[in-house]
């Protein structure tokens, strides 16, 4: 599996209108739900480096104000492996840096590509109704998705729980989190994003 730099970097600097944050991933070896969590495994060790990336540069933490190619040079420099892995079973009272996982917690639901876009959806919804004052119109959300999942038809997506480690915890106790992990078969790339609903 490897990660598409350029791509989730370059996404991750725009994503002040929209609610999610995206990882995208090469992965020619597919093997059904195994992969999903390697690529949920890989997305929580890139919020790891956009993290650290920004405080190492930053202490203000906007995206919008960082030099977007320095910024990329850094992230590219902490590529080592920093989520933590634990037999912890309980995050609630941790803060949500650093990233801490318990890998035997984490658990998935196969979604179907009509329950995934379905008008109701947690996807659909999290987008439009997003709470951070990041929620966006019909339109830009039927682009957006046009534009990461341009063959609806060959898709595998799944939704994972959000209990198995302590950067979900803030969703957890306001509006919710949700982590999406997309398999892209045709294309060979994983698209893994999540969307952490909560109020500034």
């Amino acid at each position: 599996m490897e990660l598409l730099e350029k791509e989730t970097v370059s996404l991750y600097l725009r994503h002040d209108w929209t609610p999610f944050h995206y990882v995208f991933l090469k992965e020619e070896k597919y093997s059904g739900i195994n992969s999903h969590q390697e690529a949920v495994l890989e997305f929580l060790n890139c919020s790891n480096r956009f993290r650290e990336c920004l405080r190492l540069m930053w202490s203000d933490r906007n995206p919008m104000k960082i030099d977007h190619e320095a910024y990329a040079r850094k992230f590219h420099e902490l590529n080592e492996e920093k989520i933590n892995y634990t037999d912890i079973r309980f995050f609630d009272k941790m803060k949500e840096y650093p990233i801490y996982v318990n890998k035997e917690m984490m658990k998935a639901e196969r979604i179907t590509p009509e329950s995934f876009w379905a008008e109701d959806s947690i996807y659909r919804t999290s987008f439009l109704d997003a709470p951070q004052g990041a929620a966006g119109t019909e339109e830009e959300f039927n682009q957006l998705d046009d534009r990461l999942f341009p063959d609806k038809d060959h898709l595998h997506i799944y939704l994972w729980n959000n209990e198995f480690t302590n950067y979900y915890n803030n969703g957890r106790y306001w509006d919710g989190a949700y982590v999406w992990s997309v398999y892209d078969e045709k294309r060979k790339r994983f698209t893994v994003f999540d969307a952490i609903l909560i109020l500034d």
